[in-house]
């Protein structure tokens, strides 16, 4: 066999192998367990804010947003639950089946948006509301 024809192989075994370990990545991001599907507005250097797809993952003391299709395992955005300051919720526009969630954060961190179902939303309220006591309350 020539050169060429090796090189062109061993390229498409590459994206081959790529393209599955995309596949699985998305498989067991979007199919873990307290995961709901979210889009997150993310700033883009070229063309602006756009909205990309993916998980929010409820954990203890955080939300992990994870892009649906990607290489890493690790979130593209995190969210502490102590640097959240107030969540609002509005409808998505033109869509009855999408909620718009503005996070407020403390300190100079800039707002996050996203849109998730109804559904998704409650439990965002939910997982807000069970935080533990934070220490500033008096015996």
């Amino acid at each position: 066999m020539s050169a060429p024809f090796l090189l062109l192989e061993a390229c498409g075994a590459l994206i081959a192998v790529l393209g599955l370990v995309m596949l699985v990545r998305a498989i067991v991001v979007t199919r873990s367990r307290g995961g709901v599907e979210c889009s997150v507005l993310r700033p883009e250097p070229r063309r602006g804010a756009c909205w990309r797809d993916g998980t929010l993952r409820f954990a203890t003391d955080e939300l992990r947003w994870h892009r649906t299709i990607g290489f890493l395992l690790t979130a593209g955005l995190v969210i502490r639950r102590d640097d959240i300051e107030d969540v609002a919720r509005e409808q998505a526009d033109g869509s009855d089946s999408w909620v718009r969630v503005e996070i407020a954060r403390t300190g100079t961190a800039p707002a996050v948006q996203m849109q998730m179902p109804p559904a998704a939303s409650y439990a965002l309220g939910a997982w807000m509301e069970s935080a533990p006591a934070r220490g500033d309350f008096v015996h």
